[in-house]
């Protein structure tokens, strides 16, 4: 029995001191201390830009806490601390700094361990703050006949700052609008990036306006008809067949709508420069209200021309409706015949297909007479000239003779004109 007794005894003392260690672990005073990583708020760093520098984006501020607590009190999460660097506090340059942090809340009962000796380290950059243009950039193809003129945009530069790396990669400030299909008039509010010299955007750089205005006309196309002006006179020797332009229509954008303008003007081609048919290279007039869409403002025209060259071919002159009671004597039986004319006509001409005659239908008395000698050529020229232009025609009566009577043969041997 009383051995019984001593085992219930052992038993209770073992129950006793594991509850007594129970208590102590989880109700006791001691302390342990463990480490807890909280983020680190930067307050005043307007202070850093009034010293022209820049903190560099892309850093994570945190800080590595050694805390002591009972446990349970030190069972803890990142919010129940609150932790700053003052940035107006200390010097600053370019570079990586190590600026002390600044425990403002943390939980009661426990405590930080070594709390003064605790820094974040932060990398600045110059700050620059410089001026740049601002461009806008059409995508898409407007509707077919229709063109969009000038864009309006306001503002046209922007102020973009902020760490040097940054800003000086920054050469303009662009937005972009679609405008495929459209005829109308637009008038935009869009976004504005700072872009580098590619058109890449950069990041990380403040721009003081962010929204650009854009206000584009949208006007229908028409087409022109082009008047070839000309001044000079051709050389002699140079017939002009034709002058074509190349093209003969343009496509042209009036600004105003109610311009009345119905064709479009070269400027003068002196023909007195024109030698052979060619290809000239000629301006468009500009005329106020008209865009031509013609990009460099100049067209060709295409100059037909042919040589004009002369030929001179000696005919026999021919009688034509010589009565035939009277002979013809003629001062020059042949004339010197000069043509003037295109190449191509004058190449045909022949002493074939040219005649030399003279008419004395109109004659019908004896006597010597001055006849026009005159020509006969199948084709259209303006430019004859003969040579002799006229001759003198002696006309005589023939000479009947008496049959059987001798004394009334005389011989004669007049010069007759062909029938």
């Amino acid at each position: 029995m009383e051995q019984k007794n001593t085992w219930l005894i052992k038993i209770c003392c073992v129950i006793a001191a594991f509850s007594l260690w129970l208590y102590i672990v989880n109700v006791g005073d001691y302390a342990v201390t463990r480490t807890v990583t909280v983020p680190v708020d930067l307050v005043n760093v307007q202070s850093v830009t009034e010293r022209k520098l820049a903190i560099l984006p892309g850093q994570k501020f945190m800080v590595t806490l050694n805390v002591k607590g009972t446990p349970s009190d030190i069972e803890l999460n990142k919010d129940q601390f609150k932790v700053v660097a003052d940035m107006s506090m200390y010097a600053l340059s370019k570079g990586e700094i190590r600026i002390p942090v600044i425990i403002e809340r943390q939980p009661v009962n426990v405590t930080v361990l070594n709390s003064g000796s605790y820094y974040i380290k932060v990398e600045f950059d110059d700050y620059v703050e410089k001026t740049v243009p601002v461009k806008f950039n059409i995508e898409g193809k407007l509707k077919e006949g229709f063109y969009a003129l000038e864009e309006s945009i306001s503002p046209t530069e922007v102020s973009v700052s902020g760490a040097a790396r940054y800003v000086n990669k920054v050469v303009r400030a662009e937005a972009s609008k679609n405008i495929e299909n459209l005829d109308k008039d637009l008038n935009l509010r869009l976004p504005l990036k700072a872009v580098d010299d590619s058109g890449k955007e950069v990041e990380n750089v403040n721009l003081n306006i962010n929204v650009v205005e854009v206000k584009i006309p949208i006007k229908e196309t028409k087409t022109l008809p082009v008047k070839i002006n000309t001044k000079g006179t051709l050389k002699k020797d140079i017939h002009l067949k034709s002058l074509t332009a190349v093209p003969d229509k343009i496509e042209v954008v009036l600004k105003n709508d109610t311009n009345n303008i119905t064709y479009i003007e070269t400027e003068p081609i002196d023909l007195s420069s024109i030698t052979s048919s060619e290809e000239i290279p000629v301006k468009i007039i500009p005329k106020e209200g008209v865009i031509l869409l013609n990009n460099d403002n100049i067209i060709k025209v295409k100059a037909i021309v042919e040589k004009v060259e002369s030929k001179t071919l000696t005919k026999d002159i021919s009688i034509k409706n010589l009565n035939d009671n009277f002979t013809a004597s003629l001062s020059s039986v042949k004339a010197n015949i000069t043509v003037l004319g295109l190449e191509s006509v004058i190449d045909k001409i022949n002493n074939e297909n040219i005649n030399c005659f003279i008419d004395l239908s109109s004659l019908n008395s004896e006597g010597e007479y001055s006849i026009k000698v005159n020509t006969s050529i199948p084709y259209d020229l303006s430019n004859i000239t003969v040579n002799p232009e006229t001759i003198k025609v002696v006309l005589k009566k023939k000479e009947t003779q008496t049959v059987n009577d001798p004394s009334q043969n005389v011989n004669t041997t007049p010069i007759q004109g062909g029938q």
